[in-house]
Formats: C-alpha cells, structure tokens, sequence
C-alpha cells in the first residue's frame, strides 16, 4: 500500500470524525460565525438538522471520491483528489485562524489540526511526486480548493434546508 493509499483511505475517516466534532460542537460554532458573519446566506435559517444533513452529504461525496481514487485513476479525478486535499488544508487554516483570533477552542480544531492537516499535507506531497509540474498543479488545486470549500458547504447546507422543509 503506497503513502497517497493510505491516505485516501484515512481521510474519509478523519473527515467524519472532523464533521462529528463540528456537529457536536454546532450551537457555539453558529453562535460564533453566525455573529460574525451576519450576511452568511441561510444564517439564521440553519439548525442542527440541516447542518447534521449537509455534513453526512458533504462527508459522503468526498468518502467517495477518495475511494475512488484509491481503486482507479484519471486526469479528472487526480485533480479533484488535490482539490479536496487543499480545500481541507484551506478548512483546517481556517479552524486555526478563527481560535486563534476568538482565544476559543472552535468546534473543529482537533480534528482538523491533528488529522486533516497532516493528512492532507502527506497525501498532497505524495500525489505530487507523481506528478511532472507539481507547482502549477499545486496552485492550480489550491485555486479549486478555493472555490469549492464554500461551494460545496454552501450546496450541501442548501440540500440539508430542502430536505427539512420536505421532511415537515
């Protein structure tokens, strides 16, 4: 089993723990950025059942896609591979960023600071080795990375909003 294997079987597990710490940690982290981010869209409409939605499907289309890549590999999934490694690393900054700033220990710090983080780093020095310009396509990933950290949670609290006006 190669380094970037065992990573991208460890990250889905990793990033569930991570989601499970936010989760558990839900009220103080909206309570946290909700304040402080007043204009953050669905703001004061999300609660814990549509945040507990949008973290098993954000969860679940990065689970597979990791897998995936452990059993197969193409140019489109190689780059979403480094794209979800740098958007974690980006999530993991922010987790950082945020306690630092507030002198609080944010719902998500300990698993991103002592699992995503390292991860990632290991499984983006591995896919780079392999790769024959690894700093455009560093660049290029932490680009995607970018934009699809808030797209995704963006979309996936969207979906968790949906799923409970259906539910009720």
């Amino acid at each position: 089993m190669t380094q970037l294997q065992v990573v991208l079987a460890a990250l889905p597990i990793a990033f569930a723990l991570h989601n499970l710490e936010e989760l558990r940690g839900f009220d103080r982290m909206r309570r946290l950025y909700y304040r402080r981010i007043p204009w953050l869209p669905f703001a004061r409409t999300i609660d814990r059942s549509a945040f507990r939605t949008a973290v098993c499907a954000l969860t679940l289309a990065v689970s597979a896609i990791l897998i995936g890549r452990c059993f197969s590999s193409s140019t489109i999934l190689d780059f979403f591979v480094r794209a979800i490694f740098c958007a974690l690393l980006l999530n993991s900054f922010q987790h950082i960023a945020v306690s630092l700033a507030t002198r609080t220990l944010e719902p998500g710090l300990l698993t991103a600071t002592f699992l995503l983080l390292p991860l990632c780093l290991v499984g983006l020095s591995a896919e780079f080795k392999l790769h024959p310009h690894p700093i455009p396509a560093f660049l290029l990933a932490l680009a995607a990375g970018a934009i699809l950290l808030p797209v995704a949670v963006l979309l996936s609290l969207g979906l968790g909003l949906l799923l409970r006006k259906v539910a009720h």
